[in-house]
């Protein structure tokens, strides 16, 4: 037999496999999706949040780096008339008025136009392959929004880069990075919790079905007996919801973000934001629903 026969025949006898695999991941996603439909959502948008988020930290991260890496003339004038950053930019740093301010530098040295750092920022902070997507802003509102007004309109209108103005912009460059690494490390904490919590919730979901499928026909003995696990499950079902309130309630409280707030930003998408509770009270609502039928079951031994 040709080694292109071999392959053939070994393809044939791995695709009823792979196929299987394939269907077997598909059934599981969608009983996901049914028995706990806004958790499976959650873990989701927490995913794409992550990557997001890893885009835009790198996107400041370059952006910073070129920034810094300008030669601005650090004798150039400054004008007499400045604006002092906002209390989160680098203490002391002063931005140069783009009206009054004048481009004349000492020595006659071409002065670094500020056109150089917008151009920047367009190629990394705006170049994220969500931009459009999640943000659609001109460069004027997102500069205004990541590194303040005072600062945004001297980028906008400004003529000539100075190294006061090249500090103030690396220092808020790092801020916004700084920012995106902490709002990544709620994402990251919040993905894992709701896989945990899916996991959870889908096993207590399936021995609620399960007993409820199998009571007829079933000898009294054993209905108790289901009747008893379906109790056990369902203190679980409360304890896992005390859990995640509670650690929605202390996984936030020494940050400077509130649950509340952490919520409503990475599920605005929905018209839910506790994507756990949601699901673990249908849950229990499915427990207590085989809990009836059991005991229907008993009494019609």
């Amino acid at each position: 037999m040709k080694p292109s026969g071999m392959i053939m025949n070994l393809y044939f006898i791995m695709w009823p496999v792979e196929v299987s695999i394939a269907l077997g991941a598909s059934m599981l996603n969608a009983w996901l999706a049914v028995t706990v439909p806004r958790t499976s959502s959650a873990i989701e948008r927490t995913r794409v949040e992550r990557d997001q988020l890893i885009s835009e930290k790198d996107g400041f991260k370059k952006f910073a780096k070129c920034v810094s890496a300008l030669d601005p003339d650090e004798h150039t004038a400054r004008s007499e008339y400045t604006s002092h950053l906002p209390a989160t930019a680098a203490s002391g740093a002063t931005v140069v008025d783009p009206i009054e301010h004048t481009n004349s530098s000492v020595g006659g040295a071409e002065p670094v136009s500020i056109s150089k750092v917008r151009d920047a920022y367009r190629e990394t902070v705006m170049a994220v392959p969500h931009y459009q997507k999640e943000y659609g802003e001109s460069i004027d509102t997102n500069l205004a929004a990541e590194l303040g007004p005072e600062l945004a309109q001297t980028l906008i209108k400004g003529n000539v880069l100075t190294a006061e103005l090249q500090a103030a912009v690396t220092t808020q460059a790092q801020q916004a990075r700084k920012q995106r690494s902490n709002l990544l490390s709620f994402v990251e904490i919040e993905h894992e919790s709701l896989t945990e919590m899916r996991r959870r919730l889908r096993d207590l979901c399936e021995t609620a079905i399960t007993i409820e499928d199998n009571l007829y026909p079933q000898p009294v003995r054993k209905l108790v007996q289901s009747w008893t696990r379906l109790e056990t499950i369902e203190t679980d079902c409360k304890t896992l919801l005390r859990e995640r309130q509670t650690n929605l309630q202390t996984e936030y409280s020494m940050k400077t973000m509130t649950t509340w707030s952490f919520q409503e930003y990475l599920y605005h998408p929905f018209q839910w934001q506790h994507p756990v509770l949601n699901d673990g009270l249908e849950t229990l609502s499915r427990i207590r629903r085989s809990k009836r039928e059991t005991i229907k079951a008993i009494y019609n031994w």
